[in-house]
């Protein structure tokens, strides 16, 4: 049977081929053009609460980053430029700061941001009836100090006013070249949501912020998520249109995701996993300085360190922190014997007593203090030390139990608890004896640090107190001169670290693993980084 087709009528012509295919490639970029970019990233725990003044951690930190703008800001690779301010001036002395607001700034609801919302937030930032951790970032500010020691309790005496609504003047107790880097991690809270909603201001049905992106969702433990806020003062900078936060405390749990696919992001690596990672996925694997410490701190408000130094020194010198970086943490962290990173130009820090002596001899002064703290082999010390629950952590703190087992004899226990859990506890400072601690500054600049072992901070969970201590940590504070400034603080880490409040272990890294479709992202001294700055290619 003949076909009652015929086989030229089978054929396409050019022309309509040409329009096809046409038609084609606009279609497929009209869906490309509409597709919402997500950026899922992985952070280390559940935070409290997004309260950008009430926070007091590192993950907190990068969430709250792309919901609130402060004065300045954080661009890639840590540099601070302008903000909701578009620039500033200073006085001659050095005290009086004055910023000028970009014209149009508006909240996520439309309301206009004016400098009284600043005035208000730093008010209720150092208000002591708040008693927030995050007070202490304030401390330069005329009337500050005061106010968080409760020496004062009328926040209106801050130095920080509104002549007018574009201008928001600070003023200083004393010079402080570091503000503009202190002002990136102040920015304002809306108050009729704060004083009609309290802590639920903060929650997606009521959240209204000022940065790149607005809060729309919180599933507790399993996601925080933000998509772009049409009023922030430059939406055409922003290239994603969602960001998506994962709390994920196990690092092997998060890192299955992430080769999964599930995550682009990850806050962390597995230590264990370190050398696959870096033969699999060396252009995925990231890695910078992050200055910070992490630390073993001694409760001193109870038994067995309580008025009881050569036992707090025994055990910080039977620690092998060189075993610590290269065998364990690796990654780029470097043995501390100190407690302020290298970086600061100019500063040259202290170090431990015994921290200059080869590691055998370093354990045979440990045994010594060992035995004058009242221990021997016929009367171990049994100790407990607490972690919060993180793989990287627990194999620490093992290493560490062995190295006190082996040098000294102690007996130890190790507890692990869920991380807001195990902050709480740490504050009460009446639940712990031995404890790992870790604290990334959120600027680069030794105070942060430092201000851990002042007495009566809020970040103090060794609960020491020197006088001695105070006064030479208040003194660089308040020097005029850039170098004396950090002289002072040399002079207080010093007098710090003879007391043994804690024992240092390793300044830290940041390693996280990131896929080769976002862009835009550099290493940073802190650890800074924005979604709006990051882009996702097509992929």
């Amino acid at each position: 049977m003949t076909s009652v087709c015929s086989s030229h009528s089978s054929r396409i012509s050019p022309r309509i081929g040409r329009y096809l295919a046409l038609l084609l490639l606009v279609l497929l970029w009209s869906l490309s053009a509409s597709a919402e970019t997500v950026l899922r990233r992985g952070i280390a725990a559940e935070p409290g609460t997004l309260d950008p003044q009430s926070g007091d951690s590192i993950y907190q930190l990068h969430i709250d980053a792309d919901l609130f703008e402060g004065l300045t800001a954080v661009a890639p690779g840590g540099s601070i430029v302008p903000g909701q301010a578009e620039r500033w001036t200073v006085s001659p002395d050095g005290l009086v700061w004055s910023f000028t607001l970009r014209p149009g700034l508006a909240w996520s609801n439309g309301t206009a941001l004016t400098s009284q919302d600043f005035v208000y937030s730093f008010r209720r930032l150092v208000d002591p009836a708040n008693g927030f951790r995050a007070a202490f970032l304030a401390e330069a500010i005329r009337g500050a100090s005061a106010l968080i020691g409760r020496r004062e309790t009328d926040p209106a005496r801050l130095g920080v006013e509104a002549p007018d609504p574009r201008t928001v003047r600070i003023t200083l107790e004393t010079p402080n070249l570091a503000l503009p880097e202190i002002l990136a991690l102040l920015p304002p809270v809306y108050r009729p949501a704060v004083e009609s909603d309290g802590r639920d201001a903060f929650k997606p049905a009521h959240f209204i912020g000022n940065g790149a992106y607005q809060l729309v969702e919180w599933q507790p433990n399993t996601r925080i998520a933000a998509t772009r806020n049409p009023r922030y003062r430059d939406p055409a900078a922003v290239h994603i249109d969602r960001v998506e936060y994962y709390p994920i405390e196990d690092q092997d749990e998060e890192f299955k995701r992430y080769r999964a696919g599930d995550l682009d992001i990850t806050g962390d690596v597995p230590k264990d996993q370190l050398d696959l990672i870096k033969r699999d996925l060396p252009a995925e694997y990231k890695t910078s300085p992050s200055f910070g410490l992490s630390y073993i701190g001694f409760n001193g408000r109870q038994p067995p360190f309580q008025g009881n130094p050569k036992l707090r020194e025994a055990l910080t010198l039977a620690i092998d922190r060189e075993i610590l970086t290269d065998k364990l943490v690796r990654g780029g962290a470097i043995p501390a014997y100190g407690w302020v990173p290298p970086g600061v130009e100019f500063y040259h820090g202290a170090r431990f007593p015994g921290a200059e002596l080869p590691q055998a001899e370093r354990e045979a002064a440990a045994r010594r203090a060992y035995a004058e703290a009242g221990y021997s082999a016929d009367h171990p010390l049994h100790l407990e030390l607490t972690f919060s629950t993180n793989e990287n952590y627990r194999r620490v703190a093992i290493a560490i139990a062995a190295m006190w087992q082996q040098v000294l004899g102690v007996e130890t226990s190790l507890r692990n608890m869920e991380l807001r859990p195990f902050y709480d506890l740490r504050r009460q400072r009446t639940g712990t004896q031995a404890f790992r601690g870790g604290f990334r500054s959120p600027y680069q600049d030794p105070l942060p640090l430092l201000d851990l072992l002042r007495s009566g901070s809020s970040y103090n969970d060794m609960s020491l107190a020197d006088p001695n201590y105070d006064a030479l940590l208040a003194k660089g504070a308040g020097a005029l001169d850039r170098q004396a400034r950090l002289d002072g603080f040399a002079a207080a880490e010093a007098a710090g670290l003879a007391d043994f409040a804690a024992a240092p272990l390793f300044f830290t890294a940041q390693e996280r693993l990131i896929k080769p479709y976002v862009t835009g992202w550099q290493p940073s001294p802190c650890d800074s980084f924005r979604t709006q700055d990051l882009t996702i290619t097509p992929h």
